[in-house]
């Protein structure tokens, strides 16, 4: 009898705990989902869960050393004030710059069209530019078909500076991304070069 009792005493303190321990998880979850969390330098990740709450231990890994979406940055460390030793690329102004030059008239290209050219350009076209363009430069693609605006460059290539072009490419415009930081300046003057060319598209 005793025995029985002892067992039945040591199952009832099981089922406490038990409940004990379920019930302290259950407030525990309670606080964290009503418990205010920081985003993460001005970052929208309120609702990246179910419950649309963002939590710390979420954003571990997002708070690891990296290059955020949309920022400019490099894992290279160079000394301070330091420069390339190929220089910077100035900025072109918009409007009008020192020289009374348009930004349609500078820089020159400095590159040749040479088929080597043509065909890097067309690799880096159909990258960065098909998407919303199509390889043909008419724009019948998925991307506008969805409603996102994107006319028909190939009727204006003609018409367009090579400078125009490359600066679109660089800054891009009102509705189109700039490429300034995804390409180099020599990326940019093959593609300039394939969409003059008679090439283009085929």
């Amino acid at each position: 009898m005793n025995s029985k009792r002892r067992h039945l005493k040591l199952y009832l303190v099981g089922c406490l705990a038990g409940l004990l321990v379920l019930g302290l998880f259950l407030v525990a979850v309670v606080w964290a989902s009503t418990a205010s969390r920081p985003d993460y330098q001005g970052f929208d990740l309120t609702a990246p869960w179910f419950d649309g709450k963002s939590f710390e231990y979420y954003l571990e890994m997002f708070n690891s050393p990296s290059i955020k979406p949309q920022e400019i940055g490099t894992f290279q460390r160079f000394p301070d004030q330091s420069v390339p030793r190929t220089g910077v690329e100035p900025d072109v102004p918009d409007i009008i710059n020192d020289q009374g030059l348009l930004r349609v008239q500078m820089p020159k290209n400095p590159s040749q069209a040479t088929a080597a050219s043509i065909a890097r350009g067309r690799k880096m076209f159909n990258i960065y530019c098909a998407a919303c363009h199509a390889r043909d430069g008419m724009g019948n693609t998925p991307v506008t078909q969805k409603g996102i605006y994107s006319i028909s460059i190939k009727p204006l290539f003609p018409f367009l500076t090579e400078a125009h072009l490359y600066n679109k490419i660089r800054y891009g415009g009102t509705v189109m991304p700039a490429y300034g930081f995804q390409t180099t300046k020599s990326e940019r003057w093959d593609m300039v070069n394939y969409v003059k060319s008679p090439q283009f598209g085929k």
